[in-house]
């Protein structure tokens, strides 16, 4: 489950920091008043936000009238030159601001204007912040580094390919890897979390399935993972699409390797990370070809219910006081009750935007018009609402073969204790006895080792997933599959 669900859920910006507790940072002593042409240029720094350092990079230029303006970038987050809506300097403060996540850089810049040091303030918080700048011809490197990403040459085969949906024969793309060696091989289906995602589960630079197919195909297990609907070369619309719709596209890439003398043909299993976890036992329960699947904090209980539990623990981990949680519980809860009902549509558009009004007092009027109309579209679109509906132990109690579930104990956005108990009880009314159910201590959503496993975090941990967890899905899968053990 992507975090922009969790923000349109609970009306945070996802970009930059989620709410926490409030920091404070003093201005420089050697604060001096600087010109327009001191602060043209390159400026690099970061925000401190919960003890760590979210690296921020400031472009300024001075516009044919004489006035400022700036992009900024933010590698860990994806975000590249992107506009500032405007930039002021008036007696040594230099003030940055970006009206669409309500945040307001406030610094004062130094005596020689190498320097800037003050405050990020977004909506009614407050983040100590620091920048240097860069000198003239100076390159900054916006690299981010994620060490567990591949690298080519590979030792299997990769290739291109193209399938058709089963559910309404949309053309999607994606890359299989072939092993080497004799094959046939047991290979492995991808489903991405919820949003629209590529074939890597690309977030904030992390490739988790690119890791893992990496692993496998070292390991004598083929893979294929493709782009979601819209994403890429894929066809289709992601926002009308259902869990139906997502069974459909995994069935057609299933037939895909069906045909390829290299895949063995009994040996084809499927992997889902969050949303996909509901998907592939939904596809199990329909497709005698599934031999096996595995949950990587899969939900147990109706869309709904995983989102209540899931906006109490994000807060909680975030050190949101208990009157804040109990009040965005309640918009929540009202939100969700209307979706449902189209005629009480205006209602619901003035609740969302009431809402986010509650949560960002400082956002101007129209930022909060583009962001009611936003996530207004996104709770009443078919994905959501068959999301928030769908129950997956319907599936769960019709899948008989072998299962992996696996969830991270700091997990904020499928919370292990609400989930894996009723996965599992779901499948032993299949009367299935091949299950194994391990909650891993001290990894998140994304399976990286945490502090608090609060969404912030995932862009600032290195880590793509934790080696135990790549070496647990490879051996189960080749014990399943009749490989030798390793």
């Amino acid at each position: 489950m992507r975090p922009t669900l969790t923000a349109a859920l609970l009306s945070l910006s996802a970009i930059l920091i989620a709410p926490a507790a409030l920091l404070r940072a003093e201005a420089p002593e050697d604060a001096a008043v600087a010109t327009a042409a001191d602060v043209v240029g390159t400026w690099d720094g970061h925000v401190d936000v919960f003890g760590q350092q979210l690296r921020m990079i400031f472009k300024v230029t001075r516009r044919d009238t004489g006035d400022l303006a700036a992009t900024i970038s933010i590698p860990a987050q994806m975000v590249s030159d992107t506009a500032l809506d405007s930039v002021s300097l008036d007696a040594g403060k230099f003030v940055l601001e970006w009206k669409l996540v309500g945040a307001v850089w406030d610094l004062s810049i130094n005596a020689d204007a190498t320097a800037a040091e003050g405050l990020l303030k977004q909506n009614g918080m407050e983040f100590p912040a620091k920048l240097s700048k860069l000198l003239a011809g100076e390159e900054v490197d916006t690299t981010v580094n994620r060490p567990q990403t591949p690298k080519p040459p590979f030792p299997y085969e990769t290739s291109e390919v193209e399938f058709r949906s089963r559910a309404d024969d949309a053309g999607l793309v994606g890359t299989i890897c072939i092993p080497e060696g004799d094959g046939p091989h047991p290979a492995v289906v991808f489903i991405t979390g919820s949003g629209a995602q590529d074939r890597d589960e690309t977030i904030f630079d992390h490739k988790p399935f690119l890791v893992l197919a990496d692993d496998l195909a070292r390991h004598g297990i083929a893979s294929l993972r493709y782009d979601d609907r819209g994403v890429g070369g894929s066809e289709g619309d992601i926002s009308r699409a259902t869990a139906d719709t997502f069974a459909g596209d995994v069935l057609g890439a299933i037939a895909l390797l069906k045909e390829m003398p290299s895949i063995d043909i009994d040996h084809i299993g499927l992997i889902g990370h969050s949303e996909g976890g509901i998907i592939a036992p939904l596809v199990a329960s329909r497709s005698p070809d599934v031999a096996f699947i595995v949950l990587m904090a899969g939900t147990g209980v109706p869309g709904g219910d995983v989102l209540k539990v899931q906006v109490r623990a994000i807060l909680e981990a975030s050190g949101v006081q208990p009157a804040e949680i109990a009040r965005q519980l309640a918009d929540q809860k009202k939100t969700l009750e209307l979706i449902h009902d189209a005629e009480r549509r205006d209602e619901l558009t003035e609740h969302v935007r009431g809402a986010l009004k509650r949560q960002m007092p400082n956002l101007e009027e129209e930022a909060l018009d583009e962001m009611t109309q936003a996530q207004t579209a996104m709770v009443t679109s078919p994905w959501f609402v068959s999301f928030v509906d769908h129950d997956p132990r319907v599936a769960l109690r019709r899948v008989t073969c072998p299962v992996l579930a696996i969830n991270g104990s700091k997990d904020v956005q499928v919370v292990p204790s609400q989930n894996l108990p009723e996965i599992r009880a779901a499948l032993e009314a299949a009367g299935n006895a091949d299950v194994t159910i391990r909650e891993l201590p001290g990894l998140n959503h994304m399976f990286q080792e945490c502090t608090k496993g609060t969404i912030d975090e995932y862009a600032q941990i290195e880590q793509t997933i934790h080696p135990r967890v790549i070496e647990m899905i490879r051996d189960w899968i080749r014990e399943k599959s009749g490989l030798a053990a390793e």
